[in-house]
């Protein structure tokens, strides 16, 4: 893809000067200038799926981490067991089920990459958990990513093998601190350590921490479980709400303007905004990957993360507005947030109702796409979503810092909802509903909105949400509701993560 990516980029950058410069052939520089970048583009997209190593490096962050959210279930029903003293043999063969469903995802994460000292560390420490024998994961660790491999098969071997000094100690504990993350493959690991260092005040402390956080878990997952099952509840009542009560045209004829786009664009400026958007997505992408080559921003700083993910967001996401605007609106004369559907006020919608429908609209959205989960795991094959910012994501909640975790709200729970909705359904569906009807806008646009996010195992879910999105915003006339269904849509989900596996 490097070299490829260099001659499209060349070939762009020659025909976008020429464009400025050779004013009397304009129209046909901007036929070869299309059909450049949508090439570019599908070879672009293509690679990205074709890619197997990237999408697998991503897959595998997140079966490690759907690995320990079923081990931190499990220690969490027998740490509430212990304290409420009423452990059975039911409970001990959930904690085995968890335990053997952890070892089937860590299994299939080493098979695929052999090399992942971190996957293979959290397998010795499992396979420790679970009385099995640790000598093969051990050798494998030793011959991994030689940064961490040997380092980490040598810290675990003290820790499960042998008779530890206590200045050993310390200095195997601050080792695996820094080269295993916060939880519950850590804790077990210096919980090991610190048998075989005869070191009981450590042991006794850390048992302890573990089963305070594991009890504070449980209750978090009650109230996590209350508030999603209550908000999908309200959610379902919205529903049929809207299904009894839908006319036989979601719009009145009068106020149809309000939908449709101000102007007719045209396909080719439609199509040009959304090749030239991923076009630059591509480019940026392409530069930041071979930039920020080899380093490992959690390493370095999770703020530092933080907002390298905000600097990418803003300039692969951004500048398809600015497309929108300089392609579509500016050439017909149509103002920026009137042309991309942006109101405060529609007839006797305001703001606060505006804002309470986003809310509605965000419980509406729970129970379709668990349904749509379901439908994508059964009948599809689906493991869920494979989005790489999940990876960040996790890992910002483990870390626990505030700012971190500002700066990521900022970026999914405002900057998307701003860029997406002003785009997918303020501009693109607008678009389509001058020359279509609702049901049709609909569908296309969430096609197109689900894809653009290049997640094979989040599309339908995606879908569902393009769909419920574009409804609101052909109700109400405004992509203010769908923004703030969008944004509570990404920062539950954020918060979720948080509830889960912060520490």
């Amino acid at each position: 893809m490097d070299s490829v990516a260099v001659w499209f980029l060349l070939s762009i950058a020659i025909l976008s000067a020429a464009w400025f410069f050779v004013k009397p052939h304009r129209s046909k520089i901007s036929l070869v200038l299309v059909v450049v970048a949508s090439a570019y583009v599908f070879s672009g997209l293509y690679s990205i799926i074709s890619e197997k190593g990237k999408l697998g490096k991503s897959s595998s962050v997140i079966d490690a981490d759907r690995a320990e959210l079923l081990l931190k279930f499990g220690s969490a029903i027998s740490s509430a067991d212990k304290v409420l003293g009423k452990q059975t043999p039911a409970d001990e063969k959930q904690l085995h089920k968890f335990l053997d469903e952890a070892d089937k995802a860590l299994d299939k994460i080493c098979q695929n990459n052999p090399n992942n000292a971190g996957a293979l560390a959290r397998q010795v420490i499992l396979k420790h958990q679970m009385k099995e024998p640790i000598t093969q994961p051990l050798e494998q660790l030793q011959h991994a990513d030689p940064v961490d491999g040997p380092a980490l098969a040598k810290d675990l071997s003290l820790a499960y093998c042998g008779h530890v000094s206590a200045a050993d100690a310390n200095a195997i504990e601050n080792d695996l601190t820094r080269r295993l993350p916060a939880g519950w493959y850590r804790n077990h690991a210096l919980g090991a350590l610190y048998r075989s260092a005869a070191e009981a005040g450590k042991l006794k402390a850390l048992q302890d921490s573990e089963t305070e956080h594991n009890v504070r878990m449980l209750f978090k997952m009650a109230l996590l479980v209350s508030v999603v099952g209550v908000s999908g509840l309200v959610g379902v009542i919205v529903i049929l709400v809207q299904l009894i009560f839908l006319g036989r045209k979601v719009t009145p004829e009068e106020e149809e303007n309000l939908v449709r786009a101000p102007a007719a664009y045209g396909f080719k400026a439609v199509y040009g905004v959304f090749v030239a958007w991923l076009a630059t997505e591509l480019t940026v992408t392409f530069l930041a990957q071979n930039l920020l080559h080899g380093v490992k921003l959690m390493q370095l700083s999770v703020i530092l993360a933080a907002l390298t993910t905000t600097a990418l967001y803003l300039f692969t996401n951004g500048p398809g507005l600015l497309y929108a605007y300089f392609f579509a609106l500016k050439p017909h004369g149509i103002k920026f947030l009137e042309g991309l559907k942006f109101r405060t006020h529609v007839g006797k919608l305001g703001p606060r109702r505006m804002v309470l429908i986003g809310l509605l609209t965000w419980m509406a959205a729970l129970p379709l796409v668990v349904v749509a989960y379901l439908i994508a795991m059964k009948y599809f094959g689906s493991e869920g979503s494979s989005n790489p910012i999940i990876a960040l994501v996790m890992e910002t909640a483990r870390s626990a810092n505030l700012a971190a975790t500002l700066i990521f709200y900022f970026t999914i729970g405002v900057l998307a909802p701003i860029c997406e909705e002003s785009l997918f359904r303020g501009f693109l569906y607008s678009a389509l509903r001058r020359r279509l009807s609702v049901l049709p806008s609909m569908l296309i646009s969430a096609l197109v909105f689900a894809g653009a996010h290049l997640d094979a195992g989040g599309f339908l879910p995606l879908f569902v949400l393009g769909v419920v999105f574009a409804f609101v915003f052909e109700k109400t006339k405004s992509t203010l509701p769908s923004m703030v269904a969008h944004g509570l849509w990404n920062s539950g989900t954020f918060t979720l993560v948080l509830l889960l596996f912060g520490n």
